[in-house]
């Protein structure tokens, strides 16, 4: 049996959709489940929910009915917005089909399959790590901590020390949160802490406090709380973005990202561009 889909846990008595469809020719329908004519249909309560499908075509599978079978669809998809059911009466099993690039169930779509989409080289189908160039560029640890023999505060990272205000007042919130101490060198920090410091704190809320100055131009301290994304992360962000300022392009420029192919990127099979 084919049907058309039209109503789903729609409220009402729907006299005017059966009406319709029988002006159409169409005098069986499905209603909550169970078959019913056109002379027999029962009385719908209007403030309860109702699923109406419309029989289209009831018919046994055999290699003649090829061209009626693809007529009952064409009909069941256009009455149903692209939307038909294959229903085996013998079994009761259902099948629902969709003429859209739309899940018929969840409504979840996707646009218009192209050749684009399967190609590394287009940006529409380039895999979303490497943009279809077949590696990353990211920060070597072992670059942006220049001096490890150094503490924070005197500048094992270039741009974190206590010359600069606002990064450092960021790393002192997170070494009080974790309980270590700035002026410890780095390399003698403990392995978790260093991957804080590098890596972020994850979901981990760190209570900052930055420096700030009033309109009356007194200076005051002003408390947030939110994760801390790294260093890394920061860097990433500060130096890739296109209105970066001269300071962090020649940070970049003195501590280069380092190219490594990821995960993803290896087994996307796009070529590294000559």
């Amino acid at each position: 049996m084919i049907l058309a889909p039209v109503l789903r846990e729609r409220k009402g008595e729907h006299g005017e959709l059966f009406e319709d469809m029988q002006a159409r020719g169409y005098v069986r329908f499905r209603i909550d489940g169970a078959v019913h004519e056109i002379t027999d249909l029962p009385k719908l309560k209007k403030n309860e929910k109702h699923d109406i499908d419309v029989v289209i075509d009831r018919l046994k599978v055999r290699p003649e009915m090829g061209q009626r079978l693809a007529e009952s669809f064409e009909a069941a998809l256009r009455f149903a917005d692209g939307r038909a059911i294959a229903w085996e009466m013998d079994s009761g099993q259902e099948h629902l089909f969709s003429a859209k690039f739309a899940c018929p169930i969840c409504s979840y779509s996707l646009a218009e399959l192209e050749p684009r989409l399967f190609s590394f080289n287009s940006p529409a189908g380039a895999c979303p790590s490497c943009d279809g160039l077949g590696e990353v560029t990211v920060f070597d640890p072992e670059r942006v901590v220049a001096f490890p023999s150094l503490s924070l505060a005197s500048g094992a990272i270039k741009g974190w020390d206590r010359r600069n205000a606002y990064t450092h007042s960021m790393l002192e919130s997170v070494a009080r949160h974790y309980g270590f101490d700035t002026d410890t060198p780095f390399e003698q920090l403990a392995p978790e802490h260093r991957q804080v410091l590098l890596h972020g704190s994850g979901e981990t809320e760190i209570a900052f406090v930055y420096a700030s100055e009033a309109a009356s131009g007194k200076k005051r301290s002003v408390k947030r709380s939110h994760p801390f994304e790294g260093i890394i992360l920061a860097s990433s962000d500060a130096t890739a973005r296109p209105t970066r300022s001269r300071c962090a392009r020649t940070w970049r420029a003195t501590r280069p990202p380092s190219p490594a192919p990821t995960a993803t990127a290896r087994g996307c099979g796009a070529r590294r561009a000559t």
